[in-house]
């Protein structure tokens, strides 16, 4: 997009539709843009989009005192004189060609190109506005990923958590602890190959392919359960010292670090270390879901450990609901995933929550309803 600032001369590049835009007068079909926007005028009429590239670039106003947009909304107009675009942020221009892309009608058998006249009004209802991608079970290399992200951010979408640990793989190289990807990244779900892991530069790759439109990737180390990929790695970080086998079927929540086993302090430490360095956005997530293995005592100074952690390395903690009986710091964010009474006892310690129900959120799951 071609932006001005603040009512400033065109930027370089910038182009403003010709005064004599072919149109029509057709009624429109209804207005659909998903996510519905805040507040939808529809015209009668469309604006044909013409030239050898079948489209019109829109004038883009980017005005920091645009009133009552805030940082991702923003104000589209379409009618006989153009397209137009106004927005407080570079993020809400953004996300009005998002709208726009879905407005427009391709044509078909010759005919044009074109966008109903209509005039939009939009900000979102939700800050977090999340896609998980479990890449532990399932490995995904970073162009499927970079796919999902542009599909992702045709929707508004402007949070990808990516699950980089589990029992069956662990998907990201830690310098100082190299086995977690030598031995812990060789297999998936299935309990053999191909398995897969990200290095830094991927990481690296894949987060600068977000941020270019609007989303923040949140990393998760999935503590203290869910470890068999680590536990596998290193016979350190179990009580008896010794790795356990590395397997695509773990006997549920059974997995978890030993809080007295002599590498765990350490191993949690530079995990959350490197992870917190390797991320430009403010959070880490911690996991903290299903480690039933664990009494409350241990599963809390393990979570705590993490948390702490975090902190350390200047970011935010987040981790699954059950960590809210540990007791996360201010600031922290809880994502609720099956008991709300959990969600309640984050948001009483001063947490913000994050909704991801396992009863109408997860993909990979049929519902009746």
């Amino acid at each position: 997009l071609g932006c001005t600032d603040g009512g400033d001369a065109p930027a370089p590049g910038a182009a403003t539709p010709p005064s004599a835009a072919e149109t029509d007068d057709e009624p429109a079909e209804p207005i659909i843009v998903i996510p519905l926007p805040a507040d939808v005028t529809a015209g009668t009429g469309h604006l044909h989009l013409t030239g050898d590239t079948r489209t019109t670039e829109p004038e883009v106003t980017v005005d920091h005192t645009a009133p009552d947009l805030g940082d991702e909304g923003y104000r589209l107009d379409v009618d006989a004189d153009g397209i137009r675009i106004l927005s407080a942020t570079e993020a809400g221009a953004f996300y009005a060609s998002r709208t726009l892309d879905q407005l427009v009608d391709p044509g078909v058998d010759g005919s044009p190109a074109r966008v109903p006249f209509v005039s939009i009004v939009d900000r979102p209802r939700f800050e977090w506005r999340g896609f998980m991608l479990d890449v532990s079970r399932h490995f995904f290399d970073v162009d499927t990923i970079k796919r999902q992200i542009d599909v992702l951010s045709h929707y508004k979408i402007n949070r990808l958590h990516l699950h980089l640990t589990d029992d069956q793989g662990w998907r990201i190289h830690i310098d100082s602890w190299p086995d977690l990807t030598a031995i812990g990244a060789t297999i998936d779900i299935d309990g053999d190959g191909p398995g897969g892991f990200f290095t830094r530069d991927d990481l690296a790759d894949i987060t600068a392919h977000a941020a270019e439109r609007f989303i923040t990737v949140v990393p998760e180390i999935d503590l203290p359960g869910h470890e068999n990929a680590a536990l596998a790695s290193y016979g350190e970080l179990n009580a008896d010292g010794t790795p356990t086998e590395l397997v695509g079927v773990v006997p549920f929540g059974q997995s978890a670090l030993a809080l007295a086993a002599p590498g765990t302090r350490t191993f949690i430490d530079d995990v959350i270390s490197d992870i917190a360095a390797a991320t430009p956005g403010p959070y880490v997530h911690i996991g903290g879901d299903e480690a039933l293995s664990l009494d409350q005592d241990e599963y809390a100074e393990l979570v705590g450990l993490a948390a702490d952690a975090v902190v350390r390395n200047d970011k935010i903690p987040i981790g699954w609901e059950e960590t809210a009986t540990a007791g996360l710091p201010t600031p922290s964010v809880t994502q609720y995933w099956l008991d709300p009474a959990k969600a309640r006892q984050g948001i009483a310690t001063g947490s913000k929550v994050i909704v991801s129900r396992a009863n109408r959120a997860y993909l990979d799951q049929g519902y009746d309803e």
